[in-house]
């Protein structure tokens, strides 16, 4: 079974990414969310957009696209979205594939539209310097690889398979 489980806080990070949003956008203004079935990014995004409704009541959710870490289809859903709403003010992405597609999307559509994702890749942080994406949250990496190597050392070095729990369960 799993010895240990070490992950960021999906709750945490859904809270900042709507706080952060609804702060840049001055709490009014449409928003809209990249979905994909993984459940921590599920987490992300149900909280953030719980959290936009609770505390930015001036702020709508006005799409929710099932883009599954798809560039294309976040970068088509971005576009299809700020048809129906020229308006758009941001988009949050639980994963950085979607963040990616939704930021090329945004700089077409003149730069206007705040993407925060999630992740940290060369291609999202080069994307952040130019300019053509407004963040992405970044879990501390560092800590979390520490943590994990300090749990299997501290198991007396045993080689251990992270997904064996989540494949006993038939969940991968």
């Amino acid at each position: 079974g799993k010895v240990a489980f070490v992950t960021s806080d999906n709750v945490k990070e859904g809270q900042f990414a709507a706080r952060t949003l609804g702060q840049a956008l001055g709490g009014k203004g449409k928003v809209m969310v990249t979905r994909n079935t993984q459940s921590n990014h599920q987490l992300r995004v149900n909280t953030f957009v719980e959290t936009i409704k609770a505390e930015f009541p001036g702020i709508q959710v006005v799409a929710e696209i099932l883009t599954q870490q798809d560039n294309n289809k976040a970068y088509s859903g971005v576009m299809s979205t700020a048809q129906k709403h020229p308006d758009l003010g941001a988009v949050f992405s639980p994963e950085g594939p979607s963040g990616r597609g939704a930021a090329q999307a945004a700089v077409e559509l003149g730069g206007k539209i705040k993407v925060l994702t999630c992740d940290m890749d060369a291609a999202i942080l080069e994307m952040i310097e130019k300019g053509q994406m407004f963040g992405s949250i970044q879990p501390n990496a560092y800590t979390q690889g520490y943590l994990c190597m300090m749990i299997l050392y501290l198991t007396k070095n045993q080689m251990l398979d992270p997904l064996n729990g989540t494949a006993a369960m038939g969940q991968f």
